[in-house]
């Protein structure tokens, strides 16, 4: 939904962009996915803590992520730090400190 009829400032005074109508319409035969989800009602009363909160039955979705070795990556903050050296006593050369 993007629109509901209504300007987004504080007026909020009645524009002709309207999803809603489009929205009740399709709503009968939503389909699970992405962002939408159904969750039983006996999953819900099922838990002692009763939370409607959506995060709490949201399907997690993880994905690997790949990451370079330990060693690989110290490696490279070696040679920035060798590198903010050379650069560093260069300056100082260039001031004559």
């Amino acid at each position: 939904m993007t629109a509901d009829g209504f300007s987004l400032d504080d007026k909020r005074t009645p524009t002709d962009v309207n999803d809603i109508p489009d929205l009740l319409a399709k709503w009968p035969e939503r389909a699970a996915g992405g962002n939408a989800y159904r969750v039983p009602i006996a999953a819900i009363l099922a838990d002692a803590s009763v939370s409607l909160s959506a995060g709490r039955y949201k399907p997690m979705q993880t994905e690997a992520v790949e990451h370079d070795a330990p060693q690989d990556i110290l490696a490279e903050v070696l040679t920035y730090e060798q590198e903010i050296i050379q650069k560093t006593q260069a300056l100082l050369a260039a001031l004559n400190l």
